[in-house]
């Protein structure tokens, strides 16, 4: 069985580590990323700690005062169905809630634990500053390959069959991901547009993310901005955010 948070963005091997936890016998196997932890980051995540032969040894759970390189749980598992019955039976029993502190912490050493090591790209997405940082990470090509061009695991989403972006004479784009059915009249820059995204004449689209069928007026500006689906922003509107506390515009809203 794999189990799998909604909130882990990578785009990883589950054949492998599937083959993996059974050629182990282990009854559960977690997927771990090396990353450079800082003390603000170390306590959204859960250090897993572990031998040469890839043996779960240590769980360190959001620690307040680590900081540098360390294996982080990705929240993916593989555990064997045998195991995963037995946990739950015994975690409705005595009241366990917490799959960490309750099942992996409590049995290290009493149960075959592996880890599976993966090396592309990951991210974790817990809160707007994330979503956003993850979408900006996204206009860097080696990060796109990583996710999207990845042989034999494309990403695959709901058809919506539009004619190609139309870009005006004075439009200018920069560093920007741009799909299908858009019109642009003004200026994108390291932004992301989904499909159906309009920006008028003179309108100035910086560091944003715009959902399908924004629609931007003439001589608009917005910078650090989220924009949920059919959102219409009138001519002279200027709207601006910020790294850490983008501005949010909620679906059907005007402004």
């Amino acid at each position: 069985v794999i189990l799998s948070d909604c909130d882990a963005i990578c785009n990883i091997d589950l054949t492998d580590m599937i083959n993996s936890h059974i050629e182990n016998n282990a009854d559960v196997t977690v997927a771990v990323k090396n990353i450079n932890l800082t003390r603000e980051s170390a306590q959204k995540n859960i250090i897993i700690k572990s031998d040469d032969n890839n043996n779960l040894c240590d769980l360190i759970i959001r620690p307040g005062n680590y900081e540098g390189y360390a294996d982080i749980n990705i929240n993916i598992w593989a555990i064997s169905r045998r195991y995963l019955k037995s946990a739950v039976l015994d975690s409705a029993a005595h009241g366990y809630t917490s799959f960490s502190h309750d099942i992996l912490a409590k049995n290290i050493g009493k149960h075959i634990f592996k880890v599976y090591k993966f090396d592309g790209y990951f991210a974790n997405v817990t809160s707007m500053e994330e979503y956003f940082m993850c979408n900006m990470e996204i206009l860097n090509k080696d990060v796109r390959n990583q996710i999207f061009n990845v042989k034999n695991r494309p990403i695959l989403t709901k058809v919506r069959n539009s004619a190609p972006s139309k870009y005006g004479s004075n439009a200018q784009v920069k560093n920007s991901l741009i799909a299908d059915g858009c019109t642009i009249e003004g200026m994108v820059e390291n932004s992301v547009l989904f499909r159906g995204v309009k920006v008028g004449k003179d309108t100035i689209v910086k560091n944003a993310i715009l959902f399908q069928d924004t629609y931007l007026g003439e001589n608009a500006f917005l910078n650090y901005v989220i924009s949920d689906k059919n959102t219409v922003v009138r001519d002279r509107v200027m709207l601006s955010g910020s790294v850490s506390h983008p501005y949010y515009i909620e679906k059907g809203k005007m402004l």
